[in-house]
């Protein structure tokens, strides 16, 4: 019984141990005068990040990387200069994506946009 007992205090040291490892979190981006607002990533290595905000005068981006988050680019705008915050991004496959955008003054680029 005191086997048991001992294996059961073992094993849920091990689990423990491994859950606070899981937030071991690391900073992958600097997003130097903007937020962040929402992500998207297919597996560890491809992923994109939007930012801005809707409640002040901050330009909405999106950034991808495909290496984990050692590099990143930004994705280009019809408009390069959209006062706002990307809301969301979701992709369907690795080179076809929509994001919705919310302006900080309606301009008209309030809206999904789509990539492939």
């Amino acid at each position: 019984m005191r086997r048991a007992i001992y294996l059961l205090l073992v094993l849920c040291a091990i689990f423990c141990t491994r859950m606070l490892h899981a937030q071991d979190w690391q900073p992958v981006l600097k997003l130097n005068g903007t937020f962040g607002s929402c992500a998207f990533f297919r597996n560890e290595q491809t992923g994109w990040i939007g930012t801005g905000s809707y409640l002040s005068a901050i330009p909405a981006q999106i950034y991808w990387t495909t290496d984990g988050g050692s590099t990143w680019q930004r994705a280009q705008f019809t408009n390069p200069n959209i006062l706002g915050q990307i809301t969301d991004i979701y992709f369907r496959s690795a080179d076809e994506g929509w994001a919705t955008l919310c302006e900080y003054r309606e301009t008209g680029w309030s809206g999904v946009y789509h990539t492939t």
